[in-house]
């Protein structure tokens, strides 16, 4: 029966913190569709560089609104690196709920690595740094 309860806890706990995320989006999203003010980018206003978040807002909205090439424009990341990192995280939690582990194994370091990376990359090249 513990198991079976601990069971049920973590599927509650993960399934309130992801209904928490997607509204936050949600709601994010839906402000910046009528006021037309995201949050700005701090990054941006003390360098002029932009981070390998700008463009994000955007680039959601477009999506939203269907249209993937205009959301490749504002910032590739939003159609390539962020669905890998919602997989990673949807298999995570799938792993949390079943056994309760809330580590990193070796793989999930890799993975984080490589998108850390993917991400450096990104800054630079969108900065013309490289």
């Amino acid at each position: 029966m513990r198991v079976n309860e601990g069971y049920k806890r973590r599927l509650l706990r993960t399934a309130i913190v992801a209904a928490e995320v997607i509204a936050g989006v949600a709601i994010y999203i839906l402000v910046f569709s009528v006021a037309g003010k995201g949050i700005p980018c701090v990054f941006r206003k003390i360098t002029g560089l932009q981070c390998p978040g700008c463009g994000m807002t955007r680039a959601l909205t477009a999506l939203v609104h269907g249209n993937p090439a205009e959301a490749m424009e504002y910032n590739a990341l939003s159609l390539t690196l962020i669905p890998l990192i919602g997989i990673f995280l949807l298999i995570r939690a799938v792993k949390y709920i079943k056994t309760g582990k809330e580590g990193f194994s070796l793989p999930d370091i890799i993975f984080l690595l490589i998108c850390l990376i993917i991400c450096i990359w990104f800054f630079l090249s969108r900065n013309n740094l490289i």
